[in-house]
């Protein structure tokens, strides 16, 4: 077998646009979910169980791509309940 010489490896992918085009991606998409809905139902008192059921995915996968929303949500949740509990 004969290599080749670097210049016709370098046409041969000199269009890296069209390589990127014929890469299929691979995997399952992922699942799309509102920030803000987590938040608010983390505020509300809704467990990662909960939402997991409600969003139809694993508990893990909500934890892992909202975790500041989840603390922002339970941080809202402690100030309401400080608020009502001073009321």
């Amino acid at each position: 077998m004969r290599a080749r010489s670097p210049p016709q490896i370098i046409d041969e992918f000199s269009d890296i646009n069209c390589i990127k085009e014929t890469i299929k991606k691979m995997g399952r998409p992922k699942k799309q979910l509102n920030p803000e809905e987590v938040s608010d139902l983390i505020r509300k008192g809704h467990t990662l169980k909960l939402l997991s059921i409600h969003f139809g995915c694993h508990r893990d996968t909500i934890y892992t791509r909202f975790s500041p929303q989840i603390r922002k949500g339970r941080k809202m949740a402690h100030r309401d309940w400080l608020r009502a509990i001073k009321d």
